[in-house]
This record gives C-alpha cells, structure tokens and sequence, in this order.
C-alpha cells in the first residue's frame, strides 16, 4: 500500500521532470527558430535588413525601459526579502540569472530611472 504522502512525492517528481522537459523543449524551440532566422537573413535585401535592426533597438530599449521599472518596484517594495533573497542583488543573480557585472550595472540604472524620470526618456530616445 502506498502512502498519501508517496503519491504526493510522484506526482510532485512528474511534475517537476514534466516542467523541466518543458523547459528544454522550450529552450530547444527557441534554438530552432534562431537558426532559420540566421539563415534566412542571408537572404535579406541590404535595405531590410537595416531597417529591420533599427526597429528591433527601438523595441529593445522600450524592453529595457520596463525592465529596469519592474526592478525599480520591486527594489522599493523589497520583494526579494520574502523570496529567501538578502538584496536585490543576490535576486538578480540568483533568480534572474544575470551576470554579477550585468546585475550591478542594472540595478544601478533603475535606480536612477526610479531617482531621476529624465534618464527614462534618454534611455528610449537612445541617448
């Protein structure tokens, strides 16, 4: 016979394979696209090209705008401390997955668009 607690422990390792299978055929997909997108920008005329990288930044940087919001918020609301994590920091590096060098310089970046809302506008004028 097997424990309620046993089926629980299953059902949680199936859970947990199933999300992480998910991950890697989600990972795998993302790796799938990319490469037909490289490929398929060897056929790209000049003209499109250039203007498809410029429309890209401007999204990137509207990207990086809300990003550095969300870091903003969270920094103020300290969310980090109920997830287990002592700064904003060690959230960034641990749960986010940037580099020590890429948390610092974006946490001092929200800071700033948190401190100074001018720098928000520089940040998606390009400037």
């Amino acid at each position: 016979m097997i424990a309620i607690g046993d089926n629980q422990t299953n059902r949680n390792n199936r859970n947990s394979r199933t999300k992480a299978e998910a991950h890697k055929t989600h990972n795998h997909n993302d790796y799938e696209n990319l490469e037909k997108l490289r490929k398929g920008l060897k056929h790209l005329p000049d003209k499109k090209l250039l203007g498809d990288l410029s429309r890209f930044n401007a999204r990137e940087r509207k990207l990086e705008a809300a990003v550095l919001l969300y870091l903003a918020e969270i920094d103020k609301r300290e969310l980090y401390l109920p997830l287990g994590f002592s700064s904003l920091f060690e959230f960034c590096v641990s749960c986010l997955g940037y580099t020590r060098a890429t948390a610092g310089r974006r946490i001092r970046a929200a800071r700033a668009v948190s401190e100074y809302p001018v720098a928000l506008g520089m940040l998606l004028s390009g400037e």
